[in-house]
């Protein structure tokens, strides 16, 4: 009896330490950080990117609010998740740009999936659980143009000739941006 109980707690044990989490195959990025802390509860900031599509590459931002177990058994718990978008067909990336207690700065990079010239950038402050709020997101067309210069070569002709010449033009404009939730 004794010799089937430990046979079956040694198999419980190699059980669990053989189970492994799934995470998801569309996540292309996750970074935690910060320290949140409301109404007696307390945690980490995370930030989670999936991305969707294969040709044209679409991301979705989430930010969690993860609440630590106070007894130190690892069952932290995610308490608030939000999904700040632009209503754009954009591929982001995210960084923690700093933290203070209670809120965190995160900066998104992205590009246009169809216009690979256009880039976007922008800042996300995450304070409470599900409040996120858009500082700033703005979109950076930067077109290569071709522009023919002309220049006279001095030759016994005196032909007119031209070089071309590639120029940067670069335009801006602020996206419209939501959380849903509060903000």
């Amino acid at each position: 009896m004794k010799f089937s109980l430990i046979a079956l707690g040694l198999c419980w044990i190699a059980t669990a330490a053989t189970a492994q989490v799934e995470i998801p195959t569309n996540v292309a990025q996750v970074e935690s950080g910060g320290y949140w802390n409301h109404d007696g509860r307390s945690g980490r900031f995370r930030i989670v990117i999936a991305d969707e599509g294969w040709e044209h590459v679409i991301s979705r931002i989430f930010i969690e609010w993860i609440e630590q177990d106070g007894e130190g058994r690892g069952r932290d718990k995610v308490v608030a998740r939000v999904e700040p978008t632009t209503g754009e067909m954009i591929s982001f990336r995210a960084t923690l740009s700093w933290a203070v207690p209670g809120s965190v700065r995160i900066a998104v990079e992205g590009v246009y999936t169809h216009m690979l010239e256009k880039r976007v950038t922008g800042e996300i402050d995450a304070t409470t659980p599900g409040t996120v709020r858009w500082i700033s997101c703005v979109a950076r067309d930067e077109v290569v143009a071709k522009a023919f210069v002309p220049f006279l070569l001095r030759s016994p002709m005196s032909t007119l000739r031209g070089r071309e010449r590639r120029v940067r033009v670069a335009t801006e404009e602020v996206l419209s941006v939501t959380a849903p939730g509060r903000q």
